[in-house]
């Protein structure tokens, strides 16, 4: 009877001690696990901020990129614009060698594209809009140039190569309003055709814009 009670004696406090044993590892698994959700918690809002820079250095510079490509577009469609626009004022071109430009532009570089003989008359349209007098008064009046700042701290002229005459052709890109970078050279192709004053023009280049400043 006493060994049976010695026994049973044993069996409760041998699960007694179980049972705490089994209670403090519990403890300290649950210490350890909050302490690495603690950690993993820091590592993730410092590792999530540091993604959202590197996020942003992308942003920033594809941004640019943009930007850069969209003034060269509105840059040398202004230059072919301003030269083809010559030409036809004084009448040493007409339509037939306008297509004749188009077709020889496709035959020298197939992979070009963008200058059908419509889009070069849009060029032209687009050069003779803004360059006007009456556009550079408003640009003057309404300080058009600050509502986007300038990627260079001034555009260079460009020369252009006659090889018939061997001679130079500056053209005025020099005097590119850079307010024109505010939307790109399809949607301005779009304006010009669709408005006939310059207000409404300025309006909807404003209204299309593709970037804060």
């Amino acid at each position: 009877m006493r060994n049976w009670m010695l026994c049973n004696t044993l069996r409760k406090l041998s699960s007694l001690i179980l049972s705490k044993i089994s209670k403090r590892r519990r403890k300290n698994a649950n210490f350890a696990t909050n302490n690495k959700h603690k950690k993993m918690s820091k590592l993730d809002n410092v590792a999530t901020a540091e993604f959202q820079q590197v996020q942003g250095i992308i942003s920033l510079h594809r941004s640019k990129a943009l930007q850069t490509v969209n003034s060269e577009n509105l840059l040398t469609a202004w230059e072919v614009g301003a030269f083809v626009s010559t030409r036809l004022k004084n009448s040493a071109w007409g339509s037939k060698t306008v297509k004749q430009l188009s077709e020889y532009l496709r035959i020298q570089d197939p992979t070009l594209r963008g200058y059908s003989s419509r889009n070069i008359y849009n060029m032209v349209a687009f050069y003779e809009a803004y360059s006007s007098i009456q556009f550079v008064e408003y640009q003057k009046t309404l300080k058009l140039n600050e509502l986007i700042q300038r990627k260079t701290s001034q555009i260079e002229n460009k020369r252009i190569n006659l090889p018939s005459k061997g001679e130079i052709v500056q053209t005025a890109s020099a005097q590119f309003p850079n307010f024109l970078e505010l939307t790109t050279l399809s949607n301005h192709f779009q304006i010009i055709n669709a408005c006939k004053t310059i207000e409404e023009r300025i309006f909807y280049v404003e209204y299309f814009c593709i970037f804060v400043a």
